[in-house]
């Protein structure tokens, strides 16, 4: 076991955006190509003897249970039978409620970084599954690089990398969330 892990979390930003539908699930049926990109969350881990801690620089970072890196060590100690505890310190870089998929790449930092922390050694398709039980991003957030997502996201198909390009991202600092969007899509303005 390690004594302290240093992960970078990339940030995602959905190159296309198609909401086909809503799901009897509660979800929306979704098309998209997701990329990773250079802005990252860093994610700092320290083996602890029983307790979940998590800290944040951000004080508008939940510190306990709702906090997803919580939700997500607690699904990984329990799928690798492990009775430890873990700090978790999270420096945001990505905007919060931005649609860059900060808490949904900080939950599936947490899965990969524990993983390596603890050498566990839990196959990647392991993790994925605990990535969905999250959120619909987070098994992209675990994978990275560039997927065409569908169903609520949990469908990756990956794509070639795009090797050549800008993407200027503008935070206009009027944090929206995305829950409340998809609430607004009217059931017409679905594709037929």
């Amino acid at each position: 076991m390690k004594e302290q892990l240093t992960v970078k979390a990339a940030a995602k930003v959905n190159l296309y955006l198609d909401v086909l539908g809503k799901r009897n699930d509660g979800y929306h049926e979704i098309e998209s190509i997701m990329q990773s990109i250079t802005l990252y969350d860093r994610l700092v881990f320290r083996p602890l003897k029983q307790e979940i801690i998590i800290w944040s620089d951000n004080p508008k970072i939940p510190s306990g249970k709702e906090n997803i890196c919580y939700q997500a060590a607690e699904l990984f100690f329990k799928k690798a039978k492990i009775k430890k505890g873990v700090q978790i310190e999270i420096y945001k870089s990505i905007p919060e409620r931005s649609g860059l998929g900060g808490g949904s790449v900080d939950a599936a930092a947490t899965l990969w970084g524990m993983n390596k922390l603890f050498e566990t050694e839990i196959p990647l398709l392991d993790l994925s599954k605990l990535a969905k039980l999250l959120g619909a991003d987070v098994p992209f957030c675990l994978k990275g690089g560039t997927s065409l997502v569908r169903g609520k996201g949990e469908n990756l198909i990956p794509l070639p990398p795009i090797r050549d390009g800008w993407l200027v991202l503008l935070d206009p600092e009027i944090p929206v969330s995305t829950s409340w969007v998809y609430q607004k899509i009217r059931k017409g303005e679905f594709r037929p």
